[in-house]
């Protein structure tokens, strides 16, 4: 970052970084009001740092940007924030124990190319944070389905047609398949739309009251044993940004582990091999591309066929 000279303050180039450990996060419900907000800020096990140190918090009064530091280069503001400086670095955290781990580690290194901006993401499957994805995925999901099967009643109630033909009436209308984003299939059973893969229990999230127009899914907890989709493929990403003075450059690695074909509910396409689809930025297409029978086919009978094999690489890399 570019730091600012003028007759009184001067303050040089600097890197700023920042970092965040695993935690269970809160959800979103629980994050309303300033109050609540502040309190995450204090809980989150997260710093912030630059270097060299630009000083702005030394130019704050009142002790407000912690005062000198010890000996072991700690000082504490009148708010609770620890403050870290040695060795050009200056590094702020609410958990001191996390600037302490942060101090071990940090240090100067060389880059393997040019970049003003630096993002890195590991595997966030078996990470504490998945469990937020979940519950935003399920909700997403559910959400999805919901208005599926509303369609699916809307097409008998409405348009008059016959419950069994209701589902290939509706994929002839909109030339697409009906997916059931949970991973089941839609069922015609006692006079009503369903998916096999409805919760039997659904817990609604804390503070949060029960809806009087019947189900609500966009407040609702994950059920155990839900994974969010992107995240059973998923494996880590990096991304790197560099402003120019003519064009901003930005490139990017993401780690993705291919799934093996899926053959139950009639929401799940079977892949045609292992390996993965072809980057194409045509928008409109994408999605067919990465699920490739997503769209009915007129002249199919009982499905679908699939020559695809049990064997899959464990890891792909896609640089973008």
């Amino acid at each position: 970052l570019s730091g600012i000279q003028t007759d009184r303050v001067f303050a040089e180039d600097h890197f700023l970084f920042a970092g965040l450990k695993d935690l269970v996060p809160p959800l979103p419900e629980e994050t309303k009001g300033l109050l609540a907000i502040l309190r995450l800020m204090r809980s989150l096990p997260a710093y912030i740092g630059s270097w060299p140190k630009p000083g702005y918090l030394d130019r704050l009064p009142l002790g407000l940007g912690g005062g000198p530091p010890d000996v072991l280069g700690f000082s504490r503001s009148l708010f609770g924030l620890w403050r870290w400086q040695m060795g050009g670095f200056s590094v702020i955290s609410f958990d001191r124990s996390i600037l302490e781990s942060a101090a071990m580690h940090l240090q100067l290194a060389p880059a393997e190319d040019y970049a003003q901006g630096r993002l890195r993401v590991r595997d966030l499957s078996r990470s504490q944070v998945a469990s937020l994805f979940h519950t935003l995925g399920f909700r997403q999901a559910a959400q999805t389905t919901r208005g599926n099967l509303l369609l699916l009643d809307s097409m008998q109630e409405q348009l008059g047609v016959e419950p069994e033909q209701a589902k290939a009436q509706a994929e002839s209308l909109l030339d697409a398949r009906l997916q059931c984003t949970l991973g089941g299939e839609y069922q015609y059973v006692d006079d009503r739309w369903i998916t096999t893969a409805w919760p039997k229990t659904i817990q609604l999230a804390p503070n949060v009251q029960p809806s009087s127009i019947g189900f609500d899914s966009l407040h609702t907890v994950a059920p155990e044993g839900y994974q969010a989709p992107w995240l059973q493929w998923f494996r880590g990403a990096q991304l790197h940004l560099t402003q120019l003075p003519e064009r901003l450059v930005v490139i990017g690695e993401l780690d993705m582990e291919p799934l093996p074909p899926m053959k139950n509910g009639n929401g799940a396409a079977e892949a045609t091999n292992g390996s993965l689809p072809s980057l194409n930025f045509d928008l409109y297409n994408l999605p067919f591309q990465f699920f490739q029978k997503d769209k009915p086919n007129p002249d199919a009978k009982g499905g679908t066929e699939s020559n695809s094999e049990p064997n899959a690489a464990p890891k792909s890399r896609r640089k973008f």
